[in-house]
């Protein structure tokens, strides 16, 4: 996580990043939130893109795209899907497309 952010602060950032992103993608809660090493390979078929959020604590949020060759991404799992909604991002093989 970037660096600049003190220990003792990254459980807080960590949280209201996961419930502006849960809520910006039309979900009612925020059900885990993870930084991990992204494992998914690439080839030369498929690019991985990464984005950063660009003001996760304020309300006018927004995403550019960005390198990120350490591969240390945030995993977000929200729930509960705001009724009569389509989640902003399904998986390809989701039958909810």
């Amino acid at each position: 996580m970037n660096k600049t952010i003190p220990t003792e602060e990254v459980g807080r950032v960590l949280n209201k990043l996961g419930e502006s992103m849960c809520s910006l993608l039309e979900y009612r809660d925020l059900k885990s939130i993870e930084i991990e090493i992204d494992d998914e390979e690439t080839n030369k078929n498929t690019e991985v893109r990464y984005v950063d959020m660009i003001g996760p604590m304020s309300d006018d949020k927004s995403f550019i795209n960005v390198p990120c060759n350490s591969k240390e991404v945030v995993y977000i799992e929200c729930s509960k899907l705001e009724c009569g909604r389509r989640p902003a991002h399904v998986k390809t093989e989701s039958l909810a497309r």
